[in-house]
């Protein structure tokens, strides 16, 4: 638990820094370096090797250096399939799609995420901190309230651990941290509705983003995507929830 507090501190810490310090340059290198990360880490899952590292450089590359290769993913074209292919990994006990379908649907996940980054960071450094912050929250909120008060089982074939009292407690605190946002003028006024709603999107995403992940973990055998962050697992452990959540507002924003 203390280790966990600990690397979540020096992880706020150094988004705060990327967004609000250190120049742009940087920033986007470090992107393209987590990026490289969760590739590296995806093709561990995969088992894809060489494949996964080739794509992981040209994809860093493309992101910093020639982000018009974008317009390629922002018309949407795969989201259906895309996502498609997702639930089919999430829901059946036995997928029928390749390792290299997996990882190409992962992928465009992934860009995706990393295109709403980069336009969040030129446009709403705050925004794109508050939306971070959210999803952590949910995950934070869901994983004390499943592991003080959890007794019924979310998804028992997949994750174990993971509780409807855990859904209700990220609920909870992603709703907590909205109406305390607004009253510190962190975001305009929104109404019951629109809190409901952002409120129950974000909840519902964050858990999807998590059974995804741990449903490709469960099937190959493992328990973390790596060790980088103490207390944490891998980036892939720790992110899994923010890439579905940003590439879904990808979807939404360029839609």
């Amino acid at each position: 638990m203390k280790t966990r507090l600990i690397s979540a501190t020096v992880i706020l810490c150094l988004l705060m820094s990327v967004l609000f310090i250190l120049p742009p340059v940087a920033s986007l290198t470090l992107l393209m370096v987590v990026v490289y990360g969760l590739l590296f880490e995806i093709d561990r899952l995969f088992a894809l090797k060489s494949i996964a590292a080739t794509v992981s450089v040209v994809v860093g590359i493309l992101l910093v250096y020639y982000p018009q290769w974008l317009d390629f993913f922002r018309d949407d074209f795969g989201v259906v399939p895309c996502f498609y292919i997702l639930s089919v990994m999430l829901l059946r006990k036995d997928s029928f799609f390749t390792r290299d379908i997996c990882f190409v649907a992962i992928l465009f996940v992934l860009v995706k995420c990393a295109d709403m980054s980069i336009t969040l960071y030129q446009q709403d450094r705050l925004g794109l901190l508050m939306i971070l912050l959210l999803v952590s929250l949910c995950d934070s909120g869901a994983y004390f309230f499943g592991k003080f008060f959890g007794r019924h089982k979310l998804a028992p074939g997949i994750s174990p651990g993971k509780t409807w009292e855990g859904v209700a407690g990220g609920a909870i605190t992603v709703f907590i941290a909205l109406l305390l946002s607004e009253q510190f003028a962190l975001l305009d006024h929104i109404s019951a509705t629109r809190l409901t709603v952002m409120t129950l999107s974000l909840t519902f995403l964050s858990v999807v983003g998590d059974l995804l992940q741990s449903k490709i973990k469960r099937t190959i055998g493992i328990k973390d995507s790596g060790q980088l962050i103490p207390g944490h697992g891998g980036l892939f452990d720790r992110l899994d929830s923010h890439l579905l959540v940003l590439a879904t507002l990808h979807s939404l924003y360029w839609f």
